[in-house]
């Protein structure tokens, strides 16, 4: 069996985590219904990554302390819809069954 990490970085105002923790509990459920099968130790979660940022003046998003940053919104916005244009080879696979076919 393999194990796959993946992350993402996004950056939330420290008085909004309460609600993104709350918001993340139901998108938590449904991925694991659709994706429980192919990746039964899925989670998601939300820690802090340093300082909260404010922006680097470069119109590319906010830096923290510890080097990272985070893309600005008109480029995620920008990437996402490159993502959704490039063709990726079948829209979706049942996770259920063998072989991840049908």
């Amino acid at each position: 069996m393999t194990c796959c990490v993946a992350f993402a970085m996004h950056q939330i105002p420290e008085a909004s985590m309460d609600a993104a923790q709350a918001a993340l509990a139901p998108l938590l459920h449904e991925a694991r219904a659709e994706y429980g099968g192919a990746e039964p130790q899925l989670i998601l979660s939300l820690e802090p990554c340093g300082d909260s940022g404010t922006s680097n003046g470069t119109g590319t998003g906010s830096s923290s302390s510890s080097g990272s940053s985070v893309m600005a919104a008109a480029d995620v916005a920008r990437l996402l819809d490159l993502l959704s244009l490039l063709p990726n080879g079948p829209v979706k696979f049942s996770h259920a069954l063998p072989g991840g076919l049908g």
